[in-house]
């Protein structure tokens, strides 16, 4: 009998993540190439049944998934397992219910938050080690190039590479990074110590408050895009907290890939990617000079 794997700490690990599948169906056979919501949601099953067969409890925000996703998860509420629902739209909303949730679980030192279909399990023990060891206030995983490369579809390594290299670049002009630092912030997940002034970093909300022009249609809105996600940790690095960087042998699902590089799929997604790339962009841009004080930013407290 294989020796069922042990996480140190796990009961002080919570991790949080938002979700959408409204289109799912239970699997029956083999799912349709294109079965986006189906390929998804299983990835998210998977994801929460490694996590909390290792003890890590999960809280989970949905934005209205289909009834037949929430059933599915049902078996997991036992072992950890919150579903919490969120009414207003975008993502930011659904990522503050998670993060209010998960900060107020007992004996909770780190709040991980990540995208439902990537399975971090494996790796909790190397990205929370930092937390344990020093007095490090967020971790931000980054993929193994190697890996980045030969796994990931093309477009979507390109456009993220470029917007990384855009994002070290403003936070090294703004001397809030070291030339020597580089995060790979578009791999997605973040890490932080659950203690109420980095909390707080994450349930901020901002808004745009007159339209920002985008070359290619974007539509910068933090909401949907960097509250809770990017700008906590732009804070961070402004507040002269330490943020680190742990690298990750990460393997983008190959079911997820095939979706994404499908022939009916394809084109969504790289002009998705386009739009999404200018909006984050612009969103930084705008909430640096917000920090600063200059009153060009179009950036404000909501």
């Amino acid at each position: 009998m294989a020796k069922k794997e042990v996480l140190p700490r796990a009961n002080q690990i919570v991790l949080a993540t938002n979700f959408l599948y409204r289109d799912y169906a239970p699997l029956v056979g083999e799912r349709q190439i294109d079965d986006t919501d189906g390929i998804r949601g299983d990835l998210a099953l998977i994801a929460i049944a490694n996590a909390t067969s290792l003890g890590v409890r999960v809280v989970a925000a949905d934005g209205g998934s289909a009834p037949s996703f929430l059933s599915a998860l049902e078996r997991f509420k036992d072992g950890g397992l919150t579903v919490v629902t969120s009414d207003i739209a975008g993502r930011g909303p659904q990522r503050r219910r998670a993060f209010e949730v998960a900060a107020e679980l007992p004996d909770v030192k780190v709040i991980g938050y990540f995208q439902a279909e990537k399975d971090l399990s494996r790796f909790l023990a190397k990205i929370t080690r930092p937390f344990w060891g020093e007095r490090v206030d967020l971790v931000i995983p980054s993929r193994e190039p190697v890996l980045f490369k030969q796994h990931f579809p093309d477009y979507m390594r390109e456009s993220e590479l470029q917007v990384n290299a855009t994002y070290d670049w403003m936070m090294k002009r703004a001397e809030l990074m070291g030339e020597d630092q580089s995060f790979d912030w578009f791999f997605g997940p973040v890490f932080f110590r659950n203690d109420p002034e980095i909390v707080a970093l994450f349930l901020k909300k901002y808004e745009m408050y007159s339209p920002v022009k985008s070359r290619v249609g974007a539509k910068p809105n933090p909401e949907m895009h960097s509250d809770g996600h990017y700008f906590p940790i732009i804070q961070a690095l402004f507040d002269k907290k330490k943020v680190e960087g742990v690298e990750i042998p990460f393997v983008y699902p190959p079911t997820q890939r095939a979706n994404e590089m499908s022939s009916a799929k394809i084109a969504t997604f790289r002009e998705r990617r386009r739009k999404d790339a200018a909006a984050y962009r612009l969103e930084a841009l705008h909430f640096l000079e917000y920090l600063k004080g200059n009153p060009k930013s179009k950036i404000k407290v909501a």
